[in-house]
């Protein structure tokens, strides 16, 4: 457990029946490749196999000053993910349980004024370990998280800054699925997760603040999971 819920903050928030798309539809989704037309699936029967040696990178996102906001101690789950995140990224990244309104329901949030730190919901994402009867799709969403502190880190400048970091998320995923540390229900756990997340129809993903629809969320995870597992680099992955 990442920390014990309240027993009426998560679900309040994240209820089962707001899930916008059907565990079949979704699967249809995936085997198309989101908006972005046709892709090699990455799935198949059973689990994703393994394939050797895992690449990992040097992006250095480090905190240069104290917390900005009050930063609570995180739970050993919380801890050992983004712990995972850098070793992979490379990067000193910490994660703060919020103890303040501005991020508190929010699931997770990156702040510019404090970018090498995830401020995140604890109660979001325990319920998110509790409907998936996983902690991937958690790992994954602070995997997002970390996308923009990469960006930060980087001072990248994207037209998409949120499927950009979808996309750095299921970069991230990729490189569970190379380690042998998520499962195909893993994968398509974490595409519901983003789904739910996204906005409605018609979003205006083209604005960079936007987190953009279900299909463009799941497009966008894909596409870095395929980036990974197809050799190529994060930039060439997530090139948005």
């Amino acid at each position: 457990m990442r920390n014990a819920p309240s027993p009426s903050s998560d679900r309040a928030w994240y209820s089962p029946h707001r899930i916008v798309i059907s565990w079949m539809a979704l699967a249809t989704l995936v085997g198309m490749g989101g908006c972005g037309g046709p892709t090699k699936s990455v799935t198949g029967p059973g689990d994703p196999p393994t394939t050797g040696a895992c690449r990992q990178f040097s992006v250095g996102a480090t905190p240069l000053f104290p917390p900005q906001l009050p930063c609570g101690a995180p739970g050993p789950t919380t801890a050992g993910a983004v712990s995972s995140l850098n070793s992979f990224w490379g990067g000193q990244v910490q994660a703060c349980a919020c103890l303040i309104p501005q991020c508190i329901g929010t699931i997770g949030a990156v702040f510019p004024f404090d970018p090498a730190r995830i401020y995140y919901d604890r109660d979001q994402l325990t319920y998110f370990d509790r409907v998936s009867g996983s902690t991937v799709p958690s790992d994954i969403w602070l995997a997002h998280e970390y996308g923009h502190a990469v960006q930060l880190a980087l001072r990248l400048q994207v037209r998409h800054t949120e499927l950009q970091a979808d996309c750095l998320a299921g970069f991230y995923l990729g490189a569970r699925v190379c380690a042998g540390t998520a499962r195909q229900t893993d994968i398509l756990a974490t595409f519901q997760t983003f789904c739910f997340a996204g906005g409605p129809p018609g979003s205006t993903w083209f604005n960079p603040g936007v987190h953009g629809s279900c299909p463009e969320r799941v497009s966008a995870v894909q596409r870095g999971l395929n980036g990974y597992l197809g050799g190529l680099s994060p930039g060439a992955s997530c090139p948005l």
